[in-house]
């Protein structure tokens, strides 16, 4: 986002008047705090899946999946399950 945000200022696609500037300071903070709630968010599922690990629970795990086909079904059903709550 930063990346864009820096290409976005350097080559504008239209030009920004005062209102563009006004929206700054709203969408600095609004972009930080998805990154926070993301971060926080995401530790704690990591902190999760490393209990669920250390004992030995977990539907992938009683299925007795393999390891890439279970990392790949964990990546899907994590995607879609985002991509369920971005569209409710």
């Amino acid at each position: 986002m930063g990346a864009l945000a820096l290409v976005e200022t350097l080559v504008p696609l239209h030009a920004r008047g005062r209102a563009g500037r006004a929206h700054l300071g709203p969408n600095l903070a609004l972009t930080f705090l998805t990154f926070a709630t993301n971060l926080f968010l995401n530790v704690a599922l990591l902190g999760v899946v490393i209990w669920l690990e250390s004992r030995n629970l977990g539907l992938l795990r009683w299925l007795s999946v393999p390891p890439l086909p279970a990392a790949l079904i964990a990546v899907a059903a994590l995607d879609f399950s985002f991509y369920a709550a971005h569209v409710s």
